[in-house]
């Protein structure tokens, strides 16, 4: 059996961490955390596919996950319900989710990021 991708999840709402850890609990193998130093402790300590990230944050800065993930070659797919934060986001090339955002969406932004494919900003319709 193959060992399916893992998928860390930073999330601070506890009720939408909880919705996309059931999304994604078949096809990946879901961590969800809703601080930054939990997603710092989670990169560090085991292999992770890709990091699904919001960008605003309680305790600290989305991209401080972001640099961490990247140091250690890990995708990163933004979420935001911020609109300025997206378009700066996607202005720099990363992989943005608009909130709110279909499933087929985030299904296929973490499929190209787990094949190591760009991905392009995907908005809600």
């Amino acid at each position: 059996m193959t060992a399916l991708p893992r998928i860390l999840v930073v999330e601070d709402d506890d009720m939408v961490g909880e919705i996309l850890k059931v999304m994604l609990d078949e096809c990946y193998d879901v961590a969800s955390v809703a601080e930054v130093r939990r997603a710092l402790a989670e990169i560090a300590a085991q292999p992770i596919n890709v990091v699904l990230l919001d960008y605003n944050l309680p305790d600290a800065c989305g991209e401080d996950v972001a640099e961490c993930a990247g140091r250690a070659g890990v995708p990163v797919v933004w979420m935001t319900g911020d609109l300025a934060a997206a378009d700066a986001l996607t202005a720099q090339h990363h992989a943005v989710l608009t909130k709110p955002f279909h499933t087929s969406q985030l299904l296929e932004a973490l499929a190209k990021a787990v094949q190591g494919a760009a991905v392009p900003a995907l908005r809600a319709s």
